[in-house]
């Protein structure tokens, strides 16, 4: 009869440790999960971050380029309307600056819808980031309600042992329903 209790418990007992074996093996998986979750986020993060700043950086040169050209442009006119003779090549030289600057123009309206997306793509990966660290925090508690699920189980099975009797008392009887 102790023998069966005595397997029953060693029973009980390898199968809370390999429920705790188990439980450790899925908390590392959800840590390594959590770990590749953040340095995701940070990643996409920082990449979306520097598409913009070098979007900025580009935005700014072609306004700098425009600028330029229509302060040459006014210089041209100017000059040109003293001398008849230069008219032709002026009208030349603004004809060619009136298309370089409708083509910076155009560049800079390319710009433009270019930040503007890479601004939309960073809000996307904003709020792509706030789902995975909900995510995050959703496994974290989900390890530790594991974590403390498995120590309040384990207690209770070493409080369970079979108690020993001395040869000159007499073991309890016990029945089995």
């Amino acid at each position: 009869m102790y023998l069966q209790q005595l397997k029953k418990l060693r029973d009980e007992y390898d199968s809370i440790v390999d429920e705790y074996d188990q439980a450790r093996v899925r908390m590392r998986e959800f840590q390594i999960q959590i770990e590749n979750l953040r340095a995701e986020c940070e990643a996409l993060s920082a990449r979306s971050q520097k598409s913009v700043h070098v979007a900025e950086k580009e935005l700014e040169i072609v306004k700098e380029e425009v600028r330029v050209l229509r302060e040459a442009n006014e210089r041209l006119v100017k000059n040109s309307l003293s001398s008849e003779s230069l008219a032709e090549s002026v009208a030349d030289s603004q004809r060619e600056l009136r298309e370089r600057i409708a083509e910076l123009e155009t560049h800079l309206a390319d710009s433009h819808a270019q930040h503007a997306e890479m601004a939309r793509q960073l809000e996307i990966a904003k709020h792509e980031r706030e789902r995975m660290e909900t995510k995050l925090k959703k496994r974290e508690r989900e390890l530790t309600n594991l974590t403390d699920a498995i120590g309040r189980r384990q207690p209770e099975a070493t409080n369970e042992s079979p108690v020993k009797h001395t040869n000159e008392e007499s073991p309890p009887e016990v029945t089995f329903n």
